[in-house]
């Protein structure tokens, strides 16, 4: 899986050397580049507020869950409010959910996390069970078809789907209902 290149678009407000007509406050302590985020889908720009989290966070260790998991994953977020970051925090105090950031109490098992970008995120087994958990009927259909779809291998002439990496997905999701 190629990596997104959103990172390079966000920078904390002390490293501003553009001017500032050129860069819009994505959250205190972060900036974007004005003309990427106009051009961004919500996917891009949920990558996007999540480096600018990441960037801020001072001690605290977490994963990014739910819908921004699933941008990171490459999941349209279809019918979803895609505002604010989600995130599972490692520790056992965590800091409270704030206006942008949703911070969701739930344990973590060993395999439940990856690394995208350079960012801890849930996996794509837990990222879709989060989703069909939490979202409305079609929303999560639309998360799950995408999550299958990545089950496939691509051929010279044509895209087969690959049975036994779709019937694994579908089993570890179902696996945690």
């Amino acid at each position: 899986m190629e990596s997104h290149a959103e990172a390079r678009h966000v920078y904390p407000h002390r490293s501003l050397t553009r001017p500032l007509s050129d860069a819009s406050r994505l959250r205190y302590g972060a900036a974007v580049a004005t003309t990427p985020w106009g051009l961004a889908h919500d996917e891009t720009r949920q990558r996007m507020r999540a480096h600018a989290v990441a960037s801020l966070a001072r001690r605290e260790c977490f994963a990014f869950s739910d819908i921004t998991a699933a941008a990171f994953h490459d999941i349209p977020l279809v019918g979803v409010d895609a505002r604010r970051v989600h995130t599972i925090p490692f520790g056992d105090n965590p800091s409270k959910t704030h206006r942008d950031v949703v911070r969701h109490k739930i344990p973590l098992r060993a395999g439940d996390v990856t690394i995208r970008d350079g960012l801890w995120v849930t996996s794509l087994d837990r990222t879709l069970f989060d989703l069909v958990r939490r979202l409305r009927f079609e929303p999560a259909l639309a998360a799950m078809c995408a999550g299958l779809h990545q089950c496939r291998t691509t051929g010279a002439e044509r895209v087969a789907v690959d049975r036994a990496a779709e019937t694994q997905l579908y089993a570890l999701v179902a696996q945690r209902v």
